[in-house]
């Protein structure tokens, strides 16, 4: 169980929507908002392990919602792409694994 007392910011997700013709850009639009906890990732975990490589900058920790990897996500005014989505042992919390946008 997280500690939901430890949420000092607020994600909004922003919803992938995938262009409709050739042409069309893709876009992404507010899709909700949540209560969470931001912290950078040291430099030995910037890169983890598995058969693809997720490459992240932060760890977002936020109520267990509606997110995916297609999914970005805006906290204090910075946007970042959502690259993993973990719900560790079915616990009441979301980890987002996320790389910030330049």
């Amino acid at each position: 169980m997280y500690a939901h007392h430890l949420y000092d910011k607020t994600v909004t997700i922003l919803g992938y929507a995938a262009g409709a013709d050739w042409g069309v850009e893709d876009s992404y639009s507010v899709s909700h908002a949540e209560p969470c906890r931001i912290r950078p990732l040291a430099g030995s975990e910037r890169f983890a392990g598995g058969k693809e490589t997720v490459v992240a900058t932060h760890r977002v920790y936020c109520p267990v919602t509606e997110v995916t990897e297609a999914d970005r996500i805006q906290v204090d005014g910075v946007e970042y792409k959502v690259s993993l989505v973990n719900r560790p042992s079915e616990s009441d919390h979301l980890e987002l694994d996320v790389l910030r946008v330049q």
